[in-house]
């Protein structure tokens, strides 16, 4: 009952983009939701409907404050232009909100690219486990040395710890806005102050 009811509250609430939609057809999701009220569009996308994600951004026009997941967090989002500024996007991990921290600056350097939050979980991930792998060599007793309240160890997104669930302590999100960089035609993701 309770997921028939979900459901049913989902598609009334929400459009599915499983297909490339043409402007016309998203103009007219855009002015529905409008009309209907709404003040805000948020896309939770998997990494292979960025397109269709950016289209939609593209066709809102501004009308709507369009709110998007990580995936949209990429250059490729970056390059669509004047049609996605204000767009707001949620990360695990932003560059300036560690200004002590050395890892955006060596990753640049060894990759000669800009790295984004994908790279510094990854390395962090990394970094748990070598950190655990050298408190074990076992296997079934890694998991146990990671959700030890005595495990840390410093990454790119901060002090990683976990709870005895697996799921890391103080685990930061960030907002940042697609805005246009000042004195050019270029944009870029700008963190959003709490």
């Amino acid at each position: 009952m309770k997921n028939r009811y979900l459901d049913k509250v989902l598609s009334f609430l929400s459009v599915s983009i499983t297909t490339k939609l043409d402007a016309l057809t998203l103009s007219a999701v855009i002015f529905q939701a409008v009309r209907s009220g709404a003040n805000a569009l948020v896309l939770g996308l998997y990494v292979d409907k960025i397109k269709q994600g950016l289209a939609v951004v593209q066709s809102n026009q501004g009308q709507l404050t369009v709110f998007g997941s990580p995936t949209l967090f990429t250059d490729e989002t970056l390059k669509e232009g004047r049609g996605i500024n204000g767009l707001i996007i949620s990360a695990p991990w932003y560059p300036a909100a560690f200004p002590s921290n050395i890892f955006p600056q060596k990753a640049q350097k060894l990759w000669d690219a800009t790295v984004n939050w994908r790279t510094a979980t990854a390395y962090d991930a990394t970094l748990a486990i070598i950190a655990g792998l050298q408190l074990t060599n076992k296997r079934d007793e890694l998991q146990k040395v990671l959700h030890s309240p005595d495990f840390s160890v410093d990454g790119a997104t901060g002090k990683i710890q976990f709870l005895a669930s697996g799921d890391r302590i103080n685990n930061p999100i960030f907002l940042v806005k697609v805005q246009q960089k000042p004195g050019t035609d270029k944009y870029e993701f700008v963190p959003i102050k709490p």
